[in-house]
């Protein structure tokens, strides 16, 4: 799963999540990334394009400043670098409100409750969640939304003074 995620003004404003629709090449050698995670934090006040990138177990995390006309460019060479040409939408708009609301509820009664929908019906939004993703909706859940990270390079970043 690869999830671009938002910042602007230091609040997270988007997130969208994409599948590997086709590669360069099939053959990886090393480990395979099963998760990739781009932060776009969105400053039109800076000079040039700052970027920390990591690996975590399987995991592949980006952090980039830029300017929202540079962001796009940006992603594209995050994902022409881990030779990931074509994606496709993954999660419906209402798959992505449930992991949100999992994540901020941790609980799935009180979830489904503050979406105004069964249990059952939440449950099965779990699943196949799972189904798609390939890990617990938990764990996607934290995945999609967990930003400590991203506000802490957002705050470096204040206190650099460009």
């Amino acid at each position: 799963m690869i999830v671009i995620r938002s910042f602007v003004g230091g609040a997270h404003s988007d997130v969208s999540t994409w599948e590997i629709a086709s590669a360069l090449d099939n053959k990886v050698e090393g480990k395979v990334v099963q998760g990739i995670q781009i932060n776009l934090i969105i400053k039109n006040d800076i000079k040039k394009k700052k970027l920390i990138s990591k690996e975590n177990n399987q995991n592949s995390f980006h952090f980039v400043a830029t300017t929202e006309k540079n962001a796009q460019q940006y992603v594209k060479d995050i994902l022409l670098e881990k030779e990931i040409v074509g994606l496709t939408k993954s999660l419906t708009d209402r798959e992505i409100d449930i992991l949100r609301e999992l994540y901020l509820a941790k609980n799935t009664k009180k979830a489904a409750s503050n979406l105004h929908i069964s249990p059952r019906t939440f449950a099965n939004h779990r699943f196949n969640i799972t189904k798609k993703t390939g890990m617990p909706a938990a764990e996607a859940a934290n995945f999609l939304f967990d930003c400590s990270n991203a506000e802490l390079f957002a705050a470096m970043l204040g206190g650099l003074g460009e």
